[in-house]
């Protein structure tokens, strides 16, 4: 906590909980365990507590804890939470994380942030711009992450994000969060679409959607965008089993939609 980091008495925590205090204070929280507090996915199962210190800094720490070392610091990049303790922003964050996971996996982390309004684009482009070196680790992974990245609003889960990405790749489209007012009043988002060819795709993962009544309420959702002359497809945990065959037939159903629209 912030009054352990400033704490020189001997009076209050233990010893071992001042060292420990001590030590943590000496730099920021980042990597994989600051993503786990903050409930981020994708993570690694087992990780350290990354400690990031300015290069040179000579500091001990216990075997729980992972060193990492910057020469590049600047105040802006860090930030105390309200029990205290100093940590990466999440523009840094996501940077450091370049250099802790797979690159599907940092895509999706970051789509997450961007989704809960931790960051956005912007900032993550200005991360990028001041911490790129061809010798530090993890610029490149970032770099390219950020540049493959869809545009348009974050998917709310990471099997949105597979098949957005999938059926980007075959040239469907696709845009994220679509934003629709139906006929009965409600206004609705579609998880990705087509406006132009009125195509949608559901990808429907949640538990909320495998019980009757979730099965009755999108039944109820598509009926309101057949009326608007919307076409619906439905993505579902099976079809994740074999998911190239999954966008294979997405992308052939988005072609015979635009075929169907065309005038005769």
């Amino acid at each position: 906590t912030r009054r352990q980091c400033g704490s020189s008495s001997g009076v209050g925590p233990s010893s071992s909980t001042s060292t420990v205090a001590r030590v943590l204070c000496s730099g920021f929280i980042a990597g994989p365990a600051l993503g786990k507090y903050f409930d981020l996915r994708k993570l690694p199962s087992r990780y350290a507590i990354d400690l990031c210190v300015q290069h040179g800094a000579k500091t001990d720490v216990p075997p729980y804890v992972r060193l990492r070392q910057s020469r590049l610091i600047p105040p802006e990049h860090t930030r105390h939470l309200e029990n205290g303790m100093r940590c990466a922003t999440f523009e840094r964050l996501a940077f450091d994380l370049a250099t802790d996971v797979e690159p599907a996996a940092l895509s999706s982390i970051v789509e997450q942030m961007q989704q809960r309004g931790y960051t956005d684009e912007a900032r993550l482009y200005e991360m990028a711009a001041v911490m790129w070196s061809p010798r530090r680790a993890g610029s490149v992974t970032f770099t390219k992450m950020l540049l493959r990245r869809h545009r348009g609003a974050a998917t709310e889960s990471d099997g949105e994000l597979t098949v957005l990405e999938g059926l980007l790749a075959r040239r469907v489209p696709v845009v994220p969060q679509e934003q629709l007012d139906l006929p009965n009043g409600t206004t609705i988002k579609i998880d990705m679409a087509v406006p132009a060819a009125r195509w949608a795709i559901e990808v429907d993962l949640h538990p909320s959607h495998h019980g009757i009544e979730g099965a009755a309420n999108d039944k109820r959702r598509d009926r309101q965008l057949h009326r608007l002359g919307w076409q619906v497809e439905r993505v579902t945990d099976i079809d994740f089993v074999d998911l190239r065959q999954t966008l294979d037939e997405l992308a052939d159903l988005y072609h015979e939609r635009v075929l169907s629209l065309l005038p005769r």
